[in-house]
């Protein structure tokens, strides 16, 4: 099978190179036919990019390769390009087409939401090492969202109380929330959101956490004095 690094396109002068990767000496060859020249194949970023929908599900996962000094925004437009027909946004009743500026790019790591590109951010900057790159529109509410309200994450986690250790799962999404908005309103938009039953959005439990602490809410508490210091 192959081994060693691929050949780049100024990478050797000679046959005797090709077949000495690591000073060793190799009677083989491998090699692969692309879709574009090798200089312009070389100058491409590769990306794979994680769909998810409304209620934060993965719907699809995208290929595709676009030139390194590419933005973050015309990697948005290629993930609408790409998108099925039936990828809609539901504004006014009625559906209608994607549109990139209302789409974020963003890293999930170890289920949190690590990092939000910028549109102006270079492709070449986004590194999937660990996570996952994932694309998704942005709630109207976040993009209405004033002056006086915040923008959140939220995820998922289960609290080991014996060994004191929380452990993330799922998928995290971001959360506006309003500036007198309380625990049961959140508790309602989640579940509306999630497409959770009331059985089951009765067994979780909302906390802020904190510097890595764990602190419950209280049900009817406004939300956002929590993140009050002043």
């Amino acid at each position: 099978s192959p081994f060693g690094e691929l050949i780049k396109w100024h990478g050797v002068n000679t046959l005797q190179d090709m077949l000495m990767p690591f000073q060793v000496s190799t009677p083989k060859l491998f090699y692969e036919v692309l879709d574009m020249p090798l200089q312009e194949h070389e100058a491409n970023k590769a990306l794979k990019v994680s769909w998810h929908n409304s209620s934060v599900d993965e719907v699809q996962v995208l290929s595709f390769s676009l030139d390194k000094d590419s933005t973050v925004a015309q990697a948005l437009e290629e993930v609408v390009r790409l998108l099925p027909a039936q990828a809609t946004s539901q504004g006014g009743g009625m559906a209608q087409p994607l549109a990139p500026r209302r789409l974020r790019m963003v890293e999930v790591y170890n289920h949190r939401i690590r990092k939000i590109f910028a549109e102006t951010d270079r492709i070449d900057w986004v590194k999937k090492q660990f996570g996952t790159i994932r694309a998704e529109e942005i709630p109207s509410d976040e993009l209405e969202s004033g002056p006086d309200g915040m923008i959140v994450q939220a995820r998922h986690f289960y609290h080991d109380l014996e060994a004191n250790t929380k452990h993330n799962f799922g998928d995290p999404f971001m959360l506006a929330l309003g500036a007198e908005e309380t625990t049961d309103s959140v508790r309602n938009r989640v579940q509306a959101k999630l497409g959770l039953s009331g059985e089951e959005i009765a067994k979780w439990k909302l906390a802020v956490v904190l510097s890595g602490r764990v602190e419950y809410l209280e049900d009817g508490e406004i939300i956002k004095n929590r993140f009050d210091y002043t």
